[in-house]
């Protein structure tokens, strides 16, 4: 993977764009990558690779609250304190 400076990635785009067609090209700021430039074909495998969110019945995404909010109900007496002993320490 090639990598471009920002300031040589804007003043070259057109060249960029064309390289990205064969392998995907880096973008630095500042010595960090920031971005990636790949191909369309290239862009569709890795979506059609990625999981898709879980849409609840309103079409809005299925979130970690969600999940929470959907574990069963449990008794009351369900989780008991634990009867592990813990041990002084000198802090």
């Amino acid at each position: 993977m090639q990598a471009w400076k920002l300031q040589d990635a804007k003043a070259r785009f057109s060249e960029m764009v064309n390289r990205a067609q064969y392998q995907p090209q880096q973008i630095t700021r500042h010595g960090k990558p920031v971005g990636v430039l790949v191909s369309v074909e290239e862009f569709a495998t890795l979506q059609a690779r990625s999981p898709k969110p879980q849409l609840k019945a309103d079409g809005t995404p299925y979130t970690f609250i969600d999940h929470l909010l959907d574990f069963p109900d449990v008794p009351d007496d369900f989780f008991q304190p634990s009867e592990i002993k813990l041990r002084d320490i000198d802090v």
